[in-house]
């Protein structure tokens, strides 16, 4: 018998918290919020009271509002 042979599914998505996004963008939390609930940072609730960030989507935001 031949050994199957699978193949992964690399995942690119990589999952920050607030804390990540502050310090990638080197900003206190509470500008990530206010960034989050004004001015349209995706994010995506996690249980009853946390955030992750698709760092892919906000790379784009944040490109999208240079300027």
């Amino acid at each position: 018998m031949s050994k199957l042979k699978r193949k992964v599914a690399v995942v690119e998505s990589v999952f920050l918290t607030v804390e990540d996004v502050a310090d990638l963008f080197q900003v206190d939390r509470s500008t990530v919020y206010n960034w989050m609930y004004y001015a349209g940072l995706p994010s995506m609730r996690v249980g009853r009271r946390s955030r992750r960030f698709d760092r892919r989507q906000i790379e784009a935001w944040a490109k999208s509002r240079e300027g």
